[in-house]
């Protein structure tokens, strides 16, 4: 705390011999230095301020409420889908014949048709989807992952946007997705994760979960 403490009177130094900057201004960068600071070690050592500072939410070991594991970056695959190719199918393929068992996936380039979920029908779970789909041979950018379910198969979440002159959608592309031309892939390979997709009841839906 004495290294906090006595970089923030530096910075209070500063402010006072700034032109343009009096003490008011000092003092706020003292407090910036001094909560932030505060607030990592609370996060660190699983300490509650609350009340001690007088801030509402200045609290740690609550904050989370997303579950998450860490990893690192395993191969890096740059690969090309054909004209006529089923990219989805294309990308399990690849999964499969390099044994990726969880990776980030990056897509640009051209569909000749697809079919996208652009949303559910009403906020309610388990939602009912919106479904949109074109033939019309539209560009393509997408971003999605790829997590093995509970049957150790491929399961690929993959969310883009597709357009022709001023026509747009934007949704999760699903199901059969014919190239056009090319599609030009980037994948990034997770290990360590213990991430896996697993159906869950209440969405119907192939949901992001960890192992033990």
């Amino acid at each position: 705390m004495s290294t906090i403490i006595s970089f923030a009177l530096v910075f209070a130094g500063l402010g006072a011999d700034t032109p343009g900057m009096g003490y008011s201004s000092a003092v706020m960068m003292v407090a910036g230095v001094f909560l932030g600071s505060v607030e990592n070690i609370a996060w660190k050592e699983n300490i509650d301020f609350h009340g001690i500072l007088g801030i509402k939410h200045f609290t740690c070991g609550g904050l989370l409420n997303m579950r998450y594991r860490q990893g690192n970056t395993g191969r890096i695959f740059v690969a090309r889908a054909d004209h006529g190719d089923d990219l989805i199918k294309e990308m399990k393929n690849l999964a499969e014949e390099e044994k990726i068992e969880a990776a980030v996936l990056y897509v640009i380039g051209a569909l000749k048709h697809a079919s996208l979920v652009v949303g559910p029908e009403e906020c309610s779970i388990p939602p009912v989807p919106v479904w949109r789909k074109f033939d019309d041979c539209r560009e393509v950018i997408g971003v999605g992952t790829m997590f093995r379910d509970e049957s150790g198969q491929p399961a690929i979440h993959l969310h883009g946007a597709v357009g022709r002159g001023g026509d747009a959608l934007m949704g999760c592309i699903r199901g059969e997705a014919g190239v056009y031309l090319v599609a030009e892939l980037i994948v990034l390979e997770m290990v360590g994760t213990g991430a896996v997709r697993e159906y869950d009841g209440a969405s119907g839906l192939k949901m992001l979960t960890f192992l033990p």
